[in-house]
C-alpha cells in the first residue's frame, strides 16, 4: 500500500513486547478494514529479522478479539 495510516511503537522490557498501533476506527481508503462495531477479529505475527527469519519463519497468534 502506498499510504499507511497506521502510527504504531514499541517497546522490548523484562522478555516482553509492549505496542500500541493507532489509526481512525474508519477511513476513506478502500484497502483499509473499517472499524465498525466495538470488537474485531485480531491476529499478530513477528519475526526476527536480524535472525534472518523470513517469509513463514515467524510466531503467530491465534485470533484474539480486539475491543475498541
Amino acid at each position: 500500500q502506498a499510504h499507511q495510516d497506521v502510527d504504531g511503537n514499541g517497546n522490548w522490557s523484562n522478555n516482553r513486547w509492549s505496542v500500541v498501533f493507532k489509526r481512525a476506527l474508519t477511513t476513506s481508503d478502500a484497502n483499509d478494514t473499517q472499524f465498525k462495531g466495538s470488537k474485531t477479529p485480531m491476529g499478530i505475527a513477528v519475526w526476527n529479522g536480524q535472525n534472518k527469519e523470513r517469509n513463514g519463519q515467524k510466531a503467530v497468534t491465534q485470533w484474539q478479539e480486539l475491543q475498541y
